[in-house]
């Protein structure tokens, strides 16, 4: 008797076991689709991330080849002062430096923006 009671005993502990496992097997697969929607969810994101800062990165360089070429402008603007004879060419010189000036400084602006 004691015999079919220690079996009847492991019966129920291989039954508990069993239960735990079908519970789990029923579980993990929702849980595995569940992550790998995040992991979806992610991979999207750096996606996008990586696009931005592509496109970011790109406008940057536009920026800085826009100041370089207003620098160099100015630079020659500043040169032709030594050419000016009259004051409406001195007047005028004076209005294309600052205005070549306003560049720089909008293009330097959206340089730190970036």
């Amino acid at each position: 008797m004691k015999e079919g009671l220690m079996q009847l005993l492991k019966a129920q502990n291989v039954d508990r076991e069993l239960k735990v496992l079908e519970e789990a097997k029923s579980r993990y697969p929702a849980e595995i689709s569940q992550r790998q929607g995040e992991i979806e969810r992610a991979e999207n994101a750096l996606t996008e991330l990586t696009d931005r800062i592509l496109e970011l990165d790109s406008q940057q360089r536009h920026l800085e080849w826009e100041l370089k070429v207003a620098r160099e402008q100015l630079k020659k603007q500043e040169e032709r002062f030594a050419e000016v004879t009259t004051n409406k060419e001195y007047d005028a010189l004076q209005l294309e430096i600052e205005a070549c000036k306003t560049r720089i400084s909008e293009f330097e602006t959206q340089i730190l923006k970036i």
